[in-house]
Formats: C-alpha cells, structure tokens, sequence
C-alpha cells in the first residue's frame, strides 16, 4: 500500500490550523497546510487571549514569537468593579495578550514554514474523502490535485465543509447573541488595560482590546431579538451609542470613531 504523502493536513491556516502544524512539524511530521487565502483581511474575530490561552500558547511553543512580533501585553482588566492584574490573580499568573489577527496569522504560517511544515496559499478544497487507512483531499489551486494524509483536520471555520464532507452530527444552541466590532486608530485608550461593561437590563456587553500603537478593537454583544443591527459602516453611529448604552466610559463621534476620550483606571 502507498505511503500517504503527508502525516498531517490542515483545511485552513488560522492560529489554529498554524499552531498544530507548528507543533506538529517540530515533532517531525510531514504536515501540510492548505489555506484560501492569500492575503487575510481584517474580519471581526477573537484577537485575544486569555491568561488559560496564554498558557496553551507557552505550552504549544507559540508565545514567544507572538511576543516577538505582533502580540501586545495586556495586564490589566476593568469590568467596572476596579482594575484587577490579570498576572497576580489568575492561576496561570499570565497577563491578556492581544494583536491584529491578519498579522497573527501571517506570523504563525511564516512560524510553521520555519519549522518545516509545507503552507500553500490560494488553495481551494473541494473536498475530503476518509476512508479506513489514510484520508485523501481534493484541492484546487491552478489545476485540481489528490493529496493523501494518514490525518486530515478541518480548521476552516464555524460553517467548515470539512465536517459536512466527512458527515459528523453537529448540535448547537440557536443563536441568541450577535457581536459586533470596529478597528479604531489613534484612540487615546489605556494601553495596558482591557476595559469591560455589562448592561444587565439591555443585555448587552461593550469591550475595548487595545492593540498598541493607539489601535483599538471594540466590540459589542447584544440580543438577536433587538430592534437594530450593527452592520456596515452605516451603524457606525450607532455602534458607538449602543457601547455608551452598555457602560463603555467612553466619548466618541463621527464616522470613524477615531477621537475617544478615555477615563483612565485609577490602580
């Protein structure tokens, strides 16, 4: 029987597909990894991790050269019940940390091309076939290829083909919360804290992630049932008025949202 030609392929080279086959490919296995994209663009998605996630990302052997190019340290949390530092009072004693996803990205494949897994961009699956010894993926790039893996991993998103292909039961909860987000620039925000507010009556929660260098991701959370929806740069405004709703200590106008004025947490 054939060798398959890979240990390990991943549809997809998101921070999880890339963190595996980093891993992976340090270990010794032939990992390839397929990615759509050959230029990520800004989406709204996490762009944080948690002081547990920080901890797995030590682990993995991924955050360091996180640190090293895009990551920001962020140590500080307010809720609203005074600043907490994430370093002394979390079990993993780790700080936030939080940077551009398309930056992320691209620094964690260029990461697994350095420890010796295969990345091939502009890649389109078309499908997966498992079978009992080795699974097999239809790709398409220039002309369409077969490429055999003793093990194939879908990490191609919340509506992965992958599962559809391979015919795995999902069960999930209806959808009772949307998430919205802006990328602000030079916001006058707290560079070391990540802020946080929770409207109990309307539901809804506001977070600010600074990024550095004055950029900031602010996001907004609230009911599927409400009367509005934050989408496009017409509910710009509105974005804003509905952070301020929710608790955000903050003062912002205009289209772009680029001139805030911050409290600052007293510590």
């Amino acid at each position: 029987m054939k060798s398959p030609q890979f240990d390990l392929v991943t549809v997809g080279g998101g921070l999880g597909a890339s963190a595996l086959a980093i891993s992976m490919a340090r270990h010794g296995a032939r990992v390839l990894v397929l990615e759509k994209e050959t230029q990520f663009r800004d989406r709204v998605r996490g762009e944080g991790l948690a002081p547990w996630g920080v901890a797995e990302a030590r682990a993995l052997g991924v955050a360091d050269v996180l640190l090293k190019t895009c990551a920001k340290v962020v140590p500080w949390v307010e809720m609203g019940f005074g600043p907490r530092n994430l370093i002394e009072t979390t079990p993993q004693k780790e700080p936030f940390l939080t940077y551009c996803h398309p930056e992320m990205q691209e620094v964690l494949l260029a990461e697994a091309e350095q420890a010796g897994a295969q990345v091939r961009r502009g890649m389109i699956v078309e499908a997966v076939e498992p079978s009992a010894n080795h699974a097999a993926v239809i790709a398409r790039s220039a002309k369409a290829e077969r490429i055999s893996a003793r093990l194939v991993v879908g990490a191609d998103g919340r509506s992965s083909m992958v599962r559809k292909w391979c015919g795995f039961a999902t069960q999930r909860e209806p959808d009772r919360y949307y998430i919205a987000g802006l990328l602000f620039e030079e916001m006058p925000a707290p560079a070391d804290t990540g802020i946080g507010a929770y409207n109990p009556t309307l539901g809804q929660v506001g977070y600010l992630f600074p990024q550095g260098n004055g950029r900031v991701r602010a996001y907004n959370v609230y009911p599927s049932d409400a009367d509005f929806r934050l989408q496009g740069e017409n509910s710009i405004d509105r974005f804003i008025a509905e952070a301020l709703r929710s608790g955000v200590r903050c003062r912002g106008h205009g289209a772009k949202g680029a001139r805030f004025a911050f409290y600052t947490p007293q510590r």
